[in-house]
């Protein structure tokens, strides 16, 4: 998502609570990055937007306290583009005059139409964005296990199984 943002002429906030990740979000062209369990992120997306908050929030890793604040952190008039599912399943905490006042539209994303898959791949070709980065594990398939332990441990950004 930020390289497309970016690519969009998107200036873009990552919220993430693995300091790594951040790094790597920086190092890809993030403009600020946030740690929410060390800085006030609505009080940091505010101070960086002129007090209006974002224009489109996308909630990537589905939380409950990432998809809260989305609420706190979005632009009257703005969107908030829920990416990830939760799991287990929750109910989040919302305001509804937060919606309604603020004229926020709030929309799920989940799968992908062919005419994405080709421009992504148009992407990739024209090297417009850097996946390489983003894998930051490779394994055999021998280790599946040790790959699917990594990804449940939250320590890697992307796992590759290489046949």
């Amino acid at each position: 998502h930020l390289q497309i943002s970016k690519l969009s002429g998107a200036k873009v906030i990552v919220s993430e609570i693995v300091d790594s990740r951040l790094k790597m979000a920086e190092e890809l062209g993030a403009d600020a990055t946030v740690n929410p369990t060390k800085e006030n992120l609505q009080q940091k997306v505010k101070g960086l937007t002129d007090g209006y908050g974002a224009d489109a929030v996308i909630v990537a890793g589905g939380s409950k306290s990432a998809i809260e604040s989305a609420f706190k952190t979005v632009s009257p008039a703005g969107t908030i583009v829920l990416f990830g599912g939760t799991y287990p399943p929750t109910n989040i905490e919302v305001d509804p005059n937060i919606i309604h006042y603020g004229e926020i539209r709030v929309t799920g994303s989940y799968d992908h139409l062919p005419t994405h898959v080709e421009r992504a791949l148009k992407l990739l070709s024209q090297k417009k964005i850097n996946v390489k980065k983003l894998i930051s594990h490779t394994f055999p398939l021998e280790k599946l296990k040790e790959a699917f332990e990594l990804v449940k441990s939250a320590a890697a950004l992307k796992v590759q199984i290489v046949f």
